[in-house]
Order: C-alpha cells, then structure tokens, then sequence
C-alpha cells in the first residue's frame, strides 16, 4: 500500500534531524535498556546477533504498535 508523502511538519524536521545528527544505535541502545542507558556496557558484552535481533525487534514493536 503506497502513502502519500508525509507533510513536512515541525515534528517530522526534528525526527529527521535528530537521527542524521544520533543515528540508530543510541536508539537501540535506548530500547534494549527500557530507558536505562547506564546498563550500557552490560549490554555491550552481549553477541552481536543478539544485540541486533532484539534491537531490531524491539524497533519493529515500536512501529507496528504506533500504526494508526
């Protein structure tokens, strides 16, 4: 199903911006940790492919859930 283009909104600036400026891995970081960015070297001594499988579920989660 094609979408229109998003309206170019204040709020659709900042997201744009701010993940060119952080990109994803703070964000990855973010989920994983469920907001409790000092458990981040617990999580960097995890696999590699179990750190990008739950982050990429928990993003995915994220999007599915937020779909209207």
């Amino acid at each position: 199903m094609h979408q229109p283009p998003a309206e170019e909104t204040q709020g659709l600036y900042e997201r744009k911006a701010f993940n060119e400026h952080y990109g994803g891995y703070p964000e990855m970081y973010y989920l994983i940790t469920n907001g409790d960015l000092s458990k981040y070297k617990e999580v960097d001594k995890w696999k590699t492919d179990d750190f990008f499988f739950w982050a990429e579920y928990l993003l995915r989660k994220r999007l599915v859930e937020n779909i209207k």
